[in-house]
This record gives structure tokens, sequence and C-alpha cells, in this order.
């Protein structure tokens, strides 16, 4: 669905409203060595996109505190 308005977040930037749906907040998977499990994160995100859901990546769980 195409965004059918837009409105502005109290900045001078004008924000489109989002598509209807549902959005999941998606784990970032680790590697034992801590390291970022690229190949998890793809399958899963591929897992979710056949779903039929939109991802929220990056900070919904914590994890950015453990990146570089």
């Amino acid at each position: 669905m195409a965004p059918t308005a837009s409105h502005t977040n109290g900045t001078s930037r004008q924000v489109n409203a989002i598509d209807g749906g549902i959005y999941v907040p998606v784990i970032t998977p680790f590697t034992d060595d801590e390291e970022l499990d690229l190949r998890t994160f793809e399958s899963h995100l591929v897992r979710l996109g056949k779903a039929g859901v939109h991802f929220v990546i990056m900070g919904t769980n914590g994890e950015e505190a453990p990146l570089p």
C-alpha cells in the first residue's frame, strides 16, 4: 500500500506515512566469536519476507551496544 498522507514530525523535513501491516523487530544474530552472523541474518530476513511482514532492524533489541 502506498503512503496516502504526509506530515512533519516537528522538523522542517516532510515525513511520509508508513505502509500498513505487521512490523517485526528483527534480532541481530552473533556468532560464538561475537561477530555478526550474516548468513543467519540473511536467511531470517528471507523467511520474514516470505511471511509478508515488514522489518525493524538494528537497535530494537539492544544489539547496538556490542557493535563497533
